[in-house]
């Protein structure tokens, strides 16, 4: 393996080409052991994100895993835990975005094949792992909850796998089980499905760990969602010094991901608006600054678009520090521009 301190072992059974298959990589394997064992003896979980690689025309079930999000508001008890809110939404329409934009950019160069079409896929919710003390296989609850959501999501699947420390599992690993240990501590994470066109019962999933190198990665969670008290003290600043905020929006300043925050402010009785550009990383890298007259939306296009394409840089005016609040940008052009 890698440098990495988990150690798994691999199911025995080979898949068939046409058995049901998941697939996983070491690095999703350590974050689910880390998140696991932070609650010993409550039940919790977190969302999977990845790519379902069925093709339209095939029977070939696949999934991979590329990321988990948590839940910021989950509640946990011994028996039972309440997955998914705003926050976890939010972070997987991010994702989303930046994923599209790659695949667009992807398609633009595919007559060239610059770029591999081996992921050429919506990256898609597909399920959720939880931790369930004493059991290897999805419970009762598990299955109501999963009907539901089936249901009213119109999903054609869901993955539940169930993690459980291995000694308190009495059934043994079967083809669907990776056997996993890290920091001195023995796991084990059965694979489950339930399709919507079979929701009665739970089928167990062949999986297959392959190498983080071999698989994309996702990029960053954007500032304004990794520092939410960042993101609201910057609204509340800009509100107190009368400067609307017209727009927010991810956008593309580079052929990959991850995108830039796209900032549309209107100073109070100005007449120019000022875009802003806040890389993944804002405030710890500086964001770019722009200004363009004021333009009312035309038909059905990008209205940032339009506000961008009709800008000019104006970043020569603020010498940026990472102490600094978008108001206190905001404030240099208008000095500029007022006086």
């Amino acid at each position: 393996m890698s440098e990495r301190s988990i150690a798994y072992t691999s199911p025995f059974f080979k898949p068939s080409i046409a058995s049901p298959l998941v697939k996983i990589t070491p690095r999703i394997l350590e974050k689910i052991a880390v998140h696991a064992l932070q609650y010993p003896h409550l039940e919790t979980g977190e969302a999977l994100v990845g790519l379902a690689m069925q093709q339209p025309t095939k029977l070939l079930k696949q999934w991979v895993i590329l990321e988990t999000i948590p839940s910021t508001e989950a509640v946990r008890n011994w028996g039972q835990v309440e997955l998914g809110d705003t926050w976890q939404h939010a972070v997987f329409e991010w994702w989303y975005a930046n994923w599209q934009y790659y695949r667009r950019r992807k398609q633009a160069f595919s007559e060239k094949n610059i770029i591999s079409t081996q992921w050429d896929f919506p990256l898609a919710y597909l399920g959720d792992w939880h931790k369930q003390p004493g059991l290897v296989r999805p419970s009762q609850g598990d299955m109501k909850t999963a009907q539901r959501l089936l249901r009213q999501n119109h999903l054609d699947y869901l993955l539940l796998p169930i993690v459980n420390f291995a000694s308190q599992a009495e059934q043994v690993p079967s083809y669907n089980t990776l056997s996993i240990h890290y920091q001195e501590q023995n796991l084990r994470i059965d694979f489950w499905g339930i399709f919507s066109d079979r929701p009665n019962h739970f089928e167990a999933l062949a999986v297959e760990v392959i190498d983080d190198a071999n698989v994309p990665r996702l990029p960053p969670i954007a500032w304004y969602l990794e520092n939410t008290a960042r993101y609201d003290k910057e609204l509340l600043m800009l509100e107190y010094h009368n400067i609307s905020v017209v727009d927010i929006t991810p956008w593309g300043t580079r052929a990959h991901p991850p995108l830039d925050i796209g900032w549309i402010l209107h100073p109070t009785g100005a007449h120019y608006i000022i875009i802003v550009l806040t890389p993944t990383a804002y405030p710890h890298r500086q964001p770019q600054w722009r200004i363009a007259p004021l333009i009312r939306p035309s038909g059905d296009e990008d209205f940032f678009a339009m506000c961008y394409n009709a800008s000019s840089p104006v970043q020569t005016l603020i010498d940026w520090h990472h102490q600094m609040y978008l108001i206190d940008g905001v404030k240099k052009i208008q000095e500029y521009y007022s006086s």
